[in-house]
C-alpha cells in the first residue's frame, strides 16, 4: 500500500516538476534551475511549490519544507524505480 501511495504521489508531479525536483535534491536554486531548463527562476519557485505540496503531507513539524520535499522525493523515487 506505501508503494501504491507513492507512486500516486509522483504521479500528482508534471513532468516538470519532476525534472525540477530532481535538479533540487542536487541542491540547486531556483535561480540556477532556471537557467538550467531555461524558464524564469519564479517559474521555477511555482513549481517547486506545489511540488512540496504534492510529497510532504505534514509540514507542522518546523524544520525546512523545501528539506523534507527533497528527502520525500527521493524515498519516493527510489522506492518506485522511476528515475527521471
Amino acid at each position: 500500500e506505501g508503494d501504491d501511495r507513492g507512486t500516486v504521489m509522483l504521479a500528482a508531479l508534471t513532468p516538470r516538476q519532476r525534472v525540477i525536483m530532481g535538479h533540487a535534491t542536487l541542491g540547486m536554486s531556483a535561480p540556477e534551475i532556471g537557467e538550467h531548463i531555461s524558464i524564469s527562476p519564479e517559474s521555477v519557485r511555482k513549481d517547486l511549490s506545489k511540488a512540496y505540496q504534492a510529497v510532504v503531507l505534514d509540514d507542522s513539524s518546523g524544520s525546512d519544507v523545501r528539506t523534507k520535499a527533497v528527502v520525500a522525493y527521493l524515498g519516493l523515487v527510489h522506492d518506485s524505480k522511476l528515475l527521471d
